[in-house]
């Protein structure tokens, strides 16, 4: 069949043109997953006699014929179906090979054509009166979010730095008071979503799951790594090795006198094996709701391009597998998904730009070098949480201890000479990929502390004990909330000593509500060249905030020149969208930002968009603004400590609050051991405390009800 005109297909719920790659072809059958010239496809003969068939690629028409921009025309179409649809008949009826039903959500369905690709099944299924809308599922290749590179526990300072590298000590994650006190993961279960994960390794074996994993890409039952020894011509491996390091970072075996410790070592682990090949929508909704009832953490270190120039997002499966496992997962309290944010810093990239990293079930972690400062490919961005220790930029040569396939397989072999001796390891593992799963176990410590921690209070939680890290950092600033945010960082430096001890008395939030507010119908408004576009977003809903999020859709030559920015009515600014150097059209995307977390939803939100350079003037068609949070509730104490002065005899503080309220006052060194130093009932809404320690080092105080 040739198709003349573009196609308009939909691909992580954009519509866009685009046209059939005349000169690639996908391969696909057992164990591969591979796209070649149609010359190298003819030539093939042997594939024959495995069962390969091909598949069509596409590319938009309006960019660059580039690996992140590449797409596999499937065979498969997914589908929202009317309640109490026999999908058996549909079937027949639209001359369909098979359908399934999603499992973490009925109103979905997976069909299978019988064709080469699902474009006319496609179409029949749109006229079929069950069916509510249908699109081929588009498959695409997700990267890996580490940066091997040249360059066991003593030598880890992602978890104690003493130094050790020329770093600053105690940039780390802070676990090691966490495991003196007991906690080291026990009970708790993350799936590691990669590429496969060496079950054989001596320092892995003992924490997966026998029979739990499963392999997406290939559709069966068994997730170890694929690939032969050797690397390619860009010295990387040929094998699937990211998922086997990725799982070192998270939970490897600690206290077994073999090779390194994860940060969670005695968690468990479930590998599931999705990256690596082309994969579509329905296989990375199935990877994010497989085990509902076993996995509590989902670690994810891959994403789009990061090359400065993609924005990605996930499909409507993906979207819908998210909710399913939000609802569903851990017995309701949800599934928690921890991103790497990504590792186009040096390309101008933003965490933003990548719609899974920045979905508000999502916790985006960025990364740190020893020294404490971003990593050099760390991308910044609104939506970022945290960012955990990783390394290996272009100013700081160490990075991550972890696992390594075994042999001469992985990362380090025997013709990588600056790596460590023993080549079943690796000293040079980093960039996001490598902080997301350190964070994954940090939430496991987190979780066999309080079960109870519900998706959002583990994000909270995290954002509330993160440890400022740069503080010369320009970029540091504080919301109304008196939380404290920078691009650069999310809210800090992953500090597992005090998000443990957060958690242990943590009340958990209540019912998540939302809020929405966006252009009216009409016509599009002008962007004009080298101006800027102002609007206002009135909210009435006094909620808490969380997350917000904005959906953008945009009209413009080289969106790259564009600064969007939102600002929330106390005055937070959230950089959405950065001029980088892009020159591809058009925005259609929906951003989001934690910046606001805590503030009252309530007032005017400022959208605005800048055009930074002469030359294109654009539209404004679409922004649709979306908060989440919670109700404030009546009655809440509203409480305000100040201090007073400081001097050789101790620390003088000021309470403001309701009359007849009973408080203790305590305070701390540390964040994780506290002493009460003061109690009393609140007279004439206002008492003073006074403190007579006087420690050189910084001293905290926190507030508690006499009577909890």
């Amino acid at each position: 069949m040739l198709f003349a005109q573009p196609l308009r297909l939909v691909d992580g719920g954009v519509e866009r043109n685009y046209a059939i790659e005349t000169k690639e072809v996908r391969l696909l059958g057992p164990k591969l997953d591979q796209v070649v010239s149609l010359g190298q496809a003819g030539d093939d003969k042997f594939l024959k006699s495995r069962g390969t068939r091909l598949e069509a690629v596409v590319y938009p028409t309006d960019e660059p014929r580039t690996t992140a921009n590449r797409r596999i025309l499937t065979r498969r179409v997914s589908a929202e179906v009317r309640p109490g649809t026999n999908l058996g008949m549909v079937t027949s009826h639209v001359r369909a090979l098979s359908a399934e039903s999603m499992d973490f959500d009925g109103r979905f369905a997976v069909f299978h054509a019988t064709e080469s690709s699902g474009l006319l099944l496609a179409e029949r299924l749109r006229r079929h009166p069950d069916i509510l809308w249908a699109e081929v599922i588009l498959a695409r290749k997700h990267k890996p979010r580490a940066v091997p590179n040249d360059p066991l526990f003593s030598q880890q300072w992602t978890l104690k730095n003493s130094g050790q590298s020329g770093g600053t000590p105690g940039a780390d994650a802070n676990v090691l008071t966490v495991w003196n006190s007991g906690f080291h993961g026990e009970n708790i279960v993350m799936s590691i979503v990669d590429d496969g994960v060496e079950s054989g390794h001596p320092d892995l074996k003992d924490r997966i799951i026998p029979q739990a994993g499963y392999d997406y890409r290939d559709q069966d039952s068994d997730p170890e790594p694929e690939g032969a020894a050797g690397a390619n011509e860009k010295g990387l491996p040929n094998a699937d090795s990211h998922g086997t390091a990725v799982a070192g970072v998270a939970a490897a075996s600690g206290n077994n006198a073999t090779g390194i410790t994860g940060s969670a070592y005695a968690a468990r682990m479930v590998p599931i094996r999705l990256i690596g090949g082309n994969t579509g929508d329905d296989q990375e909704a199935k990877a994010m709701t497989h085990r509902l009832d076993l996995v509590h953490i989902s670690n994810n270190s891959w994403g789009g391009e990061d090359d400065g120039k993609t924005i990605s997002a996930p499909g409507p499966l993906t979207v819908a597998a998210f909710e399913s496992a939000l609802s569903k997962g851990r017995n309701g309290l949800g599934t928690i998904f921890v991103w790497a944010a990504g590792n186009g810093g040096n390309e101008n990239d933003n965490a933003n730009n990548d719609g899974y990293a920045n979905h508000p079930a999502t916790i985006a972690v960025g990364a740190l070098n020893d020294l404490g400062n971003r990593a050099d490919y760390s991308e910044p961005g609104a939506c970022l949480l945290v960012s955990a220790p990783s390394g290996n930029d272009m100013a700081r040569s160490p990075g991550s201890f972890t696992t390594d396939l075994i042999g001469e397989r992985g990362y380090n072999r025997s013709d990588v000479a600056s790596d460590i001796p023993d080549i079943d390891y690796t000293s040079t593992f980093n960039g996001t990929s490598s902080a997301a799963p350190l964070v994954s176990g940090v939430i496991a410590l987190m979780l066999q502390v309080n079960p109870r921690l519900g998706w959002r209070d583990v994000q909270e939680i995290l954002i509330r004990s993160a440890a400022l890290t740069q503080p010369g950092n320009p970029g540091w600033g504080t919301n109304k909330a008196k939380i404290r945010f920078n691009h650069d960082f999310g809210a800090g430096r992953i500090d597992a000593a005090a998000a443990v001890e957060l958690s242990r008395s943590w009340k958990n939030l209540g019912k998540r509500q939302s809020t929405r507010v966006g252009k009216k119908s009409g016509s599009s408004e002008i962007l004009p060249d080298l101006g800027v576009f102002e609007t206002f977003l009135p909210v009435s809903d006094d909620l808490r905030v969380e997350q917000v999020t904005l959906k953008l859709v945009a009209t413009h030559q080289s969106r790259g020149e564009l600064a969007v920015d939102l600002i929330s009515p106390a005055g937070t600014v959230s950089h959405l969208f950065v001029p980088h150097p892009d020159t591809n059209p058009n925005i259609e995307h929906r951003f989001t930002s934690v910046f606001c977390w805590g503030e009252s939803a309530r007032g005017d939100w400022k959208l605005r968009i800048q055009d930074t350079v002469a030359g294109n003037s654009g539209q404004v068609t679409d922004y649709q603004l979306e908060v989440f949070g919670t109700l404030s509730e009546p009655g809440t104490p509203d409480l305000q400590l100040t201090a007073l002065s400081a001097s050789s005899e101790g620390f003088r503080l000021r309470l403001k609050g309701p009359t007849d309220l009973r408080i203790v006052l305590q305070a701390s060194l540390d964040l994780v051991k506290w002493e009460a130093i003061a109690s009393g009932t609140i007279e004439g809404g206002d008492m003073e405390f006074f403190d007579s320690s006087t420690p050189e080092t910084a001293r905290f105080y926190r507030l508690v009800p006499e009577n909890p």
